[in-house]
């Protein structure tokens, strides 16, 4: 939290949408989406929304890397650097056959 302020936080929210949703957008995407993800990730313990979210997207990979946080490069940096390595190569590829 040591970068967080708090009226800035407050301020921006009275602007934000109430609901965001960007699936449609992400499910007609052109390229391959990766989402590497810890399974311990406070955003969505366990993948459960990412799961859900990636059903309706067919352009779309998830990874979860086990025993991992919010800084899965961090708690995993081996098998984070491998996961996107495979990420980039599905990009790679993608866009060489375009």
């Amino acid at each position: 939290m040591v970068f967080y302020n708090e009226k800035a936080g407050m301020a921006a929210a009275k602007t934000m949408p109430d609901k965001w949703d960007f699936l449609p957008a992400l499910a007609n995407h052109p390229y391959p989406i990766s989402i590497i993800l810890g399974d311990h990730d406070f955003i969505d313990f366990g993948g459960g929304m990412y799961r859900k979210w990636v059903t309706a997207m067919p352009n779309a990979h998830l990874e979860m890397i086990k025993n991992a946080g919010q800084n899965a490069w961090l708690d995993d940096p081996s098998q984070f650097h491998r996961l996107l390595l495979q990420a980039l190569s599905r990009s790679t590829a993608r866009s060489l056959v375009l």
